[in-house]
């Protein structure tokens, strides 16, 4: 029975695998790239690394997160006796609504840092007859 214990991170490998090289062949896309430079890194890749990255920061974040609200909580003075059994609870309401609040942030952040590139370039300049420039922008949807 154990024995099949080892293959939840073989699978995990596999798929995460199959899910990187499905889009090379899937998807195949013959446009030119609009920047003077090859695409190093293909498809998926920015978009698994990003993830992965800023996953990977909140998480290193928590006992950070969790030592500030112990340090925060500290500094509460209670009056009666009675007060003070609150004090690992309130701890971790604290920690908890800064962990979970910086998670949400991270998460948002990925998508500003993965239309960089699409609005790093430039972009056609349009004049129309009262003498302004305008720049289109294109919105992903």
């Amino acid at each position: 029975m154990i024995l099949l214990y080892t293959f939840v991170p073989l699978t995990t490998l596999f798929t995460f695998v199959f899910m990187l090289i499905l889009p090379i062949f899937a998807f195949r896309s013959s446009a030119t790239s609009t920047f003077p430079y090859p695409p190093y890194l293909p498809f998926p890749l920015p978009e698994f690394l990003t993830a992965a990255a800023l996953w990977c920061f909140s998480y290193m974040l928590r006992d950070i997160l969790h030592e500030i609200s112990i340090f925060l909580v500290s500094w509460i003075s209670f009056s009666t006796p009675v007060f003070p059994s609150l004090m690992p609870f309130l701890a971790s309401l604290f920690s908890n609504i800064l962990q979970n609040s910086s998670a949400l942030v991270l998460r948002q952040l990925a998508v500003p840092i993965l239309l960089v590139p699409v609005y790093s370039t430039d972009k056609p300049r349009i004049e129309p007859h009262d003498g302004l420039l305008y720049t289109p922008r294109n919105f992903p949807t």
